[in-house]
């Protein structure tokens, strides 16, 4: 199946439960990152480091790539922009 596509269903199959948070996508999230490059490995809620508290830390072949901040889809406003 297309990654994306797996991603998508994940996170929509979470919503519709009704009480998700921006850490209930998280798992497919890592499934996605870590499916389109077997080298990628991303650690969810990483240590500290210089610029705060990431929630994942994406590493690969062992080379830091950068850290990833998640949002849910209420930190957005209907037009994409942040409120």
């Amino acid at each position: 199946m297309n990654f994306f596509a797996e991603y998508i269903r994940e996170v929509r199959k979470s919503l519709e439960k009704g009480d998700s948070t921006e850490h209930t996508h998280r798992t497919a999230l890592e499934a996605l990152l870590e499916a389109c490059d077997k080298e990628i490995d991303a650690t969810n809620e990483p240590r500290r480091i210089a610029c705060g508290a990431p929630d994942f830390n994406i590493t690969r072949r062992g080379v830091p790539v950068g850290p990833l901040v998640c949002r849910g889809r209420e930190t957005f406003d209907r037009s994409g922009g942040r409120p």
